[in-house]
């Protein structure tokens, strides 16, 4: 199976309520996202899941326009540490799923899976594929890297 890890397009430095969870897209970002969308439409991808915060939000609604029918949005992917991502893909991680979330923690997943060190900036979209058959045994080194990609800006 593959897995999709997706950083947020690029937002706004500061939001009008000042929360960081309410950041938006910035101009870049919205281009960022329309780059995405031609490229996603060309993969396949039976579910998306994201972080509920705005800028998750936002760069799956300008970027994945009918691309999956199954989509959920999770509270704990906004910022969410190694062992987050651990439970998040052994329980949403059981097809070619697209995951949108935030930095520290998608560098920290998309690594300690693969054991190379990955850093995605926004935008950046890396393809991994899944060794095993049994999501409870995910592990360092139990994906191989398949792809990356990020929009010129």
């Amino acid at each position: 199976m593959r897995w999709y890890f997706l950083r947020h397009a690029k937002t706004e430095k500061v939001s009008a309520s000042g929360k960081d969870f309410d950041r938006e897209l910035a101009p870049r970002g919205l281009r960022q996202c329309a780059s995405l969308s031609e490229y996603l439409k060309n993969l396949s991808i039976a579910s998306v899941v994201s972080s509920s915060a705005l800028r998750t939000r936002q760069t799956f609604e300008f970027s994945t326009s009918g691309l999956a029918k199954d989509t959920l949005f999770i509270d704990s992917l906004y910022l969410a540490d190694l062992s987050e991502w651990k439970s998040i893909l052994e329980n949403h991680g059981k097809h070619d799923t697209l995951f949108i979330g935030h930095n520290e923690g998608i560098s920290e997943i998309v690594s300690w899976l693969t054991e190379q060190e990955i850093i995605l900036p926004t935008a950046a979209l890396v393809t991994v594929e899944f060794l095993g058959s049994d999501l409870s045994h995910l592990g360092p080194g139990t994906a191989l890297s398949k792809g990356y990609f990020r929009p010129e800006d």
